[in-house]
């Protein structure tokens, strides 16, 4: 008999987690390619859980569905076209109020969501406590608290997509605006039934109207027809008139406005007698007068011991090569009755070049532990944001500053980092 397959869509903000889980899921099924006519990398996996085969792909990290960078669109195409069975929406439990505005939009989105509240233990260790089951009836979706980097919660997750994959009729929850907002956005959804009733059949309803009241219309592949335009421009400048905001900004202040009411109903702080060396971290390394010190001192740190450790190696090696290997050769072809010339190039320049390419490993090696061990620790990404402003004069972004960082190893990876940058223009003037 076979098996039911399962369309499994991974989402979630960046630093949930959320690749960690993944591992933790898929294992060594784990396929890393690229997104169609993007250098974003792609994940997938496939793999046998019960009596099911699970397809999981792992979208792009975003903090929205807004369609504005390219990991936006990428997600919201995927989405909207591909229809997966259902989403594992990875959350950090730590910050539970941020990582909810994706989670609404998922639900705009009119997709079954499963919620992985991971870094569940952290959470328990800072005294935040989360009633999960109260967050499951209020976004009528599946939520399990889980623990990628413990291994906890796995098999509940998968267990709570195959409760949600078979249930006949699938959940979809509609978070209603207040009025009379709302109500604006009932008569633009009838107006689209009378003039291009088309679009309902290929887009999920809220999703749709909300995102032509932001002007957020690349996911629509058939023109929007002019007298619906219309329609939608005067109630843009009606919401200007009586909210005196833009129609963007309002939307954002509503989802927020039902994230605070369900944040507040489910979650609890308790006051713990810990230090939390984390925020104490941040305070010091992200602290406006110490923070650039502390980062020159390790950047400083970072190369001096890079070059005093790969240092005893290089030698050794253009030690080895050169009074050793080369002589050798050398010697070997001169006994074969090799002409002068070819001896040369042999063992000046086949051995030479590659020798001078060599003596570099220690120190790419070393280099490369290093900036491994200040990224798992963190620092990295708040360097990146040390670094944020001074890069805006440079009409780039403090993530520009990671490749850079990195083309001191070697460029070709450095190049490659660039993939992770928004625009085109950024990661141009970042090469």
């Amino acid at each position: 008999m076979s098996s039911k397959v399962i369309k499994v869509a991974v989402a979630g903000n960046p630093n949930t987690g959320k690749t960690t889980l993944i591992n933790a899921i898929a294992g060594t099924n784990l396929h890393v390619g690229n997104w169609p006519g993007v250098t974003i990398e792609k994940k997938e996996a496939k793999f046998r859980y019960k009596d099911y085969e699970i397809h999981l792909i792992d979208l792009p990290g975003t903090y929205s569905l807004s369609n504005n960078s390219e990991e936006e669109k990428i997600a919201v195409d995927f989405l909207i076209k591909e229809k997966p069975d259902v989403v594992i929406d990875v959350v950090d439990s730590t910050n539970l109020e941020r990582n909810l505005y994706l989670t609404v939009q998922l639900l705009e989105l009119e997709l079954p969501v499963v919620i992985a509240l991971n870094m569940w233990d952290e959470a328990v260790a800072k005294g935040i406590e989360i009633d999960y089951k109260k967050l499951e009836k209020l976004l009528c979706v599946r939520a399990v608290p889980t623990s990628a980097v413990k291994g906890e919660g796995i098999n509940q997750l998968l267990d709570a997509v195959i409760e949600i994959f078979n249930r006949k009729e699938k959940p979809v929850c509609v978070l209603h605006f207040e009025d009379p907002l709302e109500e604006e956005i009932k008569k633009i959804l009838r107006q689209i039934e009378e003039i291009q009733p088309v679009l309902l059949d290929l887009y999920p309803k809220r999703y749709l109207v909300l995102s032509l009241i932001e002007g957020n219309e690349s996911f629509i592949d058939i023109p929007v027809n002019e007298k619906l335009q219309q329609i939608i421009q005067q109630f843009r400048q009606n919401i200007k008139k009586l909210y005196h905001r833009d129609p963007v900004t309002l939307i954002v202040e509503e989802r927020y406005s039902i994230i605070i009411s369900i944040y507040e109903q489910v979650v609890k702080k308790h006051p713990v007698k810990s230090v939390d060396i984390t925020f104490l971290l941040d305070k010091l390394f992200l602290h406006k007068v110490l923070g650039l010190p502390i980062f020159f001192v390790l950047m400083w740190l970072l190369f001096e011991f890079t070059f005093e450790l790969s240092s005893p190696y290089v030698d050794w090696l253009d030690s080895v090569l050169s009074s050793f290997v080369a002589p050798a050769v050398s010697q070997f072809l001169s006994s074969m009755g090799a002409s002068e010339w070819f001896r040369s190039f042999v063992s000046e320049g086949i051995i030479g070049g590659v020798g001078f390419v060599l003596v570099f490993v220690p120190v790419l090696f070393f280099l490369y532990v290093f900036m491994a061990f200040l990224e798992g620790s963190g620092y990295m990404a708040r360097a990146a944001f040390l670094m944020d402003r001074f890069m805006s004069f440079l009409g780039l972004s403090g993530k520009s500053f990671i490749p850079m960082i990195i083309g001191f190893g070697c460029n070709v990876p450095a190049v490659y980092a660039t993939r992770t940058l928004e625009n085109p223009k950024e990661k141009i003037l970042t090469v």
